[in-house]
C-alpha cells in the first residue's frame, strides 16, 4: 500500500483561481500532456477516468490531484452530468531542469467523505475567488489547501470495492430519485450484498436505515413541493411513487408533525406580502 504523500511546498500559485464546472451531457476531456498540477474533485454525476493507463470509475466525492505529465482521458453518463471543482497550480519556487517533478510515480487519488459538505465549500472557494472582493481570497486558498492535504495525507487509503461504489451510486440516485421503487432486497441484490450487511453498509454511509432514508427523502422533496409549487397532494404523493394519497399524508405527518395541507397553509400564511 502506497505511503501518504507529503507536500514539498510551502506554497503554491493559482493562476486563475478555482472553478466549479457543471458539465454538459456530452462533456469527453482528452488532456495529453497537463501541464500543471489540478485538484480535481466530482461532486455530482457518475463516469470513468484514466490517468496514464489506470482507470477509475467516478462517482461523487471521487478526488484527484493531478501531475505534471499525466495523460488523462475521462467522459460521464449523459443522463448523471459531472459537477466537478477544479484548481490549476503551480509551486511558488522556480522549476529544476526536469520541471517540478512528480509527487509520486502513481495517480494520485482519493474517496472524499462529507460530499455535500464539501460540496457547498467549494463553491464557497469559488465566490471567494472571483467576487468583487480580493480580501476574501485567502479563504478561497485555505479551502482549497484543506482539500489537498485530505487527498494526498488519505492517498494511501485501500481503493473502494465495486460493491461500495455501487452503494454510493445507488444513494446518490436515492436522492434524485426518491419515488423510485427501492425496496431492499433489489438494493441489496444490486450491491451483490445479503440484505443484512447492505443494512449495515447502507447505515454506516448515512446513518439511515435503507427504508427510513428513502422516506426521508421523499419527505424533504414534498415539503419543496409543497412550498414551491401549486400541485394538489394527490399529485404530489404521486409523484413521490405513494399509490394512496391517505397513506402519504399520515406518513409526512408522522415525519413532521402536521399534515400536508396544514404545512402549505403555514408556509403560505407566514411568506412577507409582495
Amino acid at each position: 500500500m502506497p505511503s501518504p504523500v507529503a507536500i514539498p511546498w510551502q506554497e503554491v500559485h493559482l493562476p486563475n483561481g478555482p472553478f466549479l464546472y457543471d458539465c454538459d451531457p456530452h462533456w469527453k476531456w482528452v488532456q495529453r500532456r497537463m501541464p500543471d498540477f489540478d485538484l480535481w474533485c466530482v461532486w455530482r454525476g457518475v463516469g470513468q477516468l484514466q490517468v496514464n493507463g489506470c482507470t477509475f470509475k467516478l462517482h461523487p466525492g471521487s478526488a484527484f490531484l493531478f501531475q505534471p505529465g499525466d495523460c488523462i482521458e475521462a467522459e460521464h453518463e449523459a443522463d448523471h452530468p459531472l459537477l466537478v471543482y477544479a484548481a490549476h497550480f503551480l509551486p511558488r519556487h522556480q522549476p529544476d531542469e526536469a520541471g517540478w517533478g512528480r509527487l509520486s510515480p502513481d495517480p494520485i487519488h482519493h474517496q472524499l467523505e462529507e460530499v455535500a459538505f464539501w460540496r457547498t465549500q467549494s463553491a464557497l472557494s469559488v465566490e471567494c475567488w472571483h467576487g468583487p472582493d480580493e480580501s476574501k481570497r485567502p479563504l478561497a486558498q485555505a479551502i482549497f489547501w484543506h482539500l489537498l492535504l485530505l487527498i494526498l495525507q488519505s492517498e494511501g487509503a485501500p481503493s473502494e470495492s465495486d460493491a461500495s461504489v455501487r452503494l454510493r451510486q445507488l444513494i446518490a440516485e436515492i436522492r434524485r430519485r426518491p419515488g423510485g421503487a427501492w425496496g431492499v432486497p433489489d438494493m441489496a441484490r444490486s450491491c451483490g450484498w445479503s440484505r443484512a450487511q447492505f443494512t449495515r453498509q447502507f447505515r454506516h454511509l448515512t446513518g439511515w436505515a435503507p427504508a427510513s432514508f428513502v422516506i426521508r427523502q421523499r419527505i424533504t422533496l414534498a415539503e419543496y413541493y409543497l412550498r414551491e409549487t401549486l400541485l394538489p397532494i394527490s399529485r404530489i404523493a404521486e409523484v413521490l411513487g405513494y399509490r394512496d394519497h391517505f397513506f402519504f399524508s399520515r406518513q409526512f405527518k408522522q415525519q413532521t408533525g402536521e399534515a400536508p395541507r396544514d404545512y402549505r397553509q403555514r408556509w403560505d400564511r407566514d411568506q412577507p406580502s409582495a
